[in-house]
Formats: C-alpha cells, structure tokens, sequence
C-alpha cells in the first residue's frame, strides 16, 4: 500500500516514526511526506523546517511543503506519489476535495480525542480543561468538513493528573498504532464506519495566549488544570506581588491542589514548594515553575531566593 502522510508538529512526526518503524515489516510503501512550509523567525533572517519535514529528512523521504492545497500544481504534485491511502495527522488546514479525492481508499486520520467528544485544534487541551476523566485517539475517514467524518476505531487513555505534554507522547504511539492494525481493512473495505453525533461534538479551539493565566478568584482545581493543559504557546502565567509593591511573574509547570483553609490571593510557602490561596477556600502548591528571566526550576528553589520578600507579606494575581 502507498501511503502519503500530511502533518506537521512533533504530535506527527511521532506518529510518523512509528509507521516509518513499521514500513519493513508491512506492506506499507511510504512514499512522501507532505508538511507545513518552513518556519520564519521574527527578523526573517533564519527558517526552520517542521518535526515533521526533520524526520522525513533523516529517513530520506520526499517532502512537499505547499503554501496551499488548492493550487492545481500542488493537487498534481501530490496525485504524482500515486498514494493508495494519505494518512493525516495535525496537519493544520482543511484537505480541499480535489486532495481527498487522490487516493482510493481515501484520506485517513488520526485524530487526538475520542470522536465526537472534541473536534478542532487542541482536544488534548481542552479535555484536560473540563475535567474530562480520559483522552484517547479516534481513526477517522476525512470529509470536507472539520473534524466530521466518521471512525473506525478508537482507543482510550485515562488522564489521571497528566499533562498535555505528558499525553501527547502516547497518543501520538497509540494512535500510529491503531491506524496500522486497521488499515488492512480500511483497504479491502471491512472497516467498520460509523457516523458521529453532532449533537455530542465539542470545538476545541486552540488556545489563546492569556486563556490559562492562573487566577486567584477561581478554584485551585481549576487553576491546576491549567497548568497541566498548558504550554510555551499558552503558558499558565501568574505574578506575585511583594510588600514593598514588586512584582515577580512566572510560568507555572508543575502544580497540584493542596489542602487546608486558605483566603483567596494569600501567598506562603513551606517544604514542597509555593502555596497560592485561591477561590472557596482552597490552595494550589506551586512545585516547578519558570520566573521572569530566569531558567526552569523548583518552586522551592525560587522561595528560598525570596524568602525574606515572602515572610513580609506577598499577594498574587
């Protein structure tokens, strides 16, 4: 089977290296990795090709990286692969019908949550966000719209306090390994499709920077949900203010909810780390963080090189 992959951040290229892994055990024939254009920095002078194009490069896979997908060089250039299957995984853009229609067993996706649940950009994030008791990967068979067409296959993973960059890694494995147990019957057409029910469908956008600022008014199981569906892209920032009127921000990275009574915007700390007073009472413990201009360690670390600020006397916000 020729099968094209489309994809682009490090969430694909680890699946792709399981099917690249897989490809000389299988009847899998990768022919071509198609992926988003290199990345600019802000003064233009650098550029940076995506994870996915990296491990297509260090396996010596033939990459596209179209601008669009609705220009006729770009639908030509891919129907040259003559791909059986084009399997798809973050890609970031709408496949148009001229590029579903390419391959005949058509455009398959591995998509991150368990369908209808979340569609959308970031369903690791958000289920995380509700307080949804799993997360898992869905085979889906692509249509024009997002996030839409029906799966045949699913497989959960409960979350249990995981972060997002802690359940990426295995969705990304699980979801390139499902897809290979299922595509022999996707292609003799025994897969077993089923429909989704919109009534159940949920958008997850991606997430602006400033929605997981961690916020004393809120309950600190909320506050610690962000910091675990939280990223560099959308950091779950929060700033102490000092009795003299200073402020110290910083990135939260670890956190958890921690017991007793606690007045909502009260700062202290002891052995395990920053304790942060939030709504009805509760309290989150800060255990690793990021201060402004500073490098990543423990919230103990950090109180301890401002001890003498915090006994003072220290809110937040």
């Amino acid at each position: 089977m020729r099968l094209l992959f489309m994809g682009t951040p490090d969430f694909a290229a680890q699946a792709l290296r399981v099917i690249i892994d897989a490809a000389p055990v299988s009847e899998i024939e990768l022919v071509g990795v198609v992926t988003a254009p290199d990345s600019v920095n802000k003064r233009g002078s650098t550029s940076r090709p995506t994870p996915v194009a990296e491990m297509a490069s260090e396996f010596a896979i033939p990459v596209l990286k179209p601008e669009t997908l609705t220009d006729d060089a770009t639908v030509a250039a891919i129907a040259a692969m003559r791909p059986d299957v084009i399997v798809v995984v973050a890609y970031g853009r709408l496949l148009p019908q001229t590029v579903l229609d390419i391959p005949r067993h058509g455009c398959i996706n591995i998509h991150a949550s368990l369908l209808p649940r979340w569609r959308g950009a970031a369903p690791i994030e958000r289920a995380i966000l509700m307080g949804d008791p799993a997360v898992g990967v869905s085979i889906m068979r692509m249509t024009t719209g997002l996030d839409q067409g029906p799966f045949c296959a699913q497989a959960a993973v409960m979350i249990q306090g995981q972060s997002a960059g802690e359940l990426r890694p295995k969705l990304a494995r699980l979801g390139a390994e499902l897809l290979l147990v299922q595509l022999p019957d996707i292609a003799a057409g025994y897969a077993p499709w089923q429909a989704q029910d919109p009534v159940l469908a949920n958008y997850a956008d991606k997430l602006e920077r400033g929605e997981l600022f961690l916020r004393p008014d809120d309950v600190a199981e909320l506050n610690e949900r962000r910091v675990r569906a939280s990223g560099p892209s959308a950091p779950a920032r929060a700033t102490l203010v000092l009795a003299d009127g200073s402020t110290r921000g910083f990135r939260a990275l670890e956190a958890s909810v921690y017991g007793g009574t606690w007045t909502a915007g009260s700062v202290a700390f002891d052995e395990n780390g920053i304790l942060l007073g939030c709504a009805d009472n509760s309290m989150l413990l800060l255990r690793r963080l990021i201060p402004d201009g500073k490098r990543d360690m423990t919230a103990c670390d950090w109180a301890r090189g401002i001890a003498e600020n915090l006994k003072a006397g220290a809110t937040w916000r």
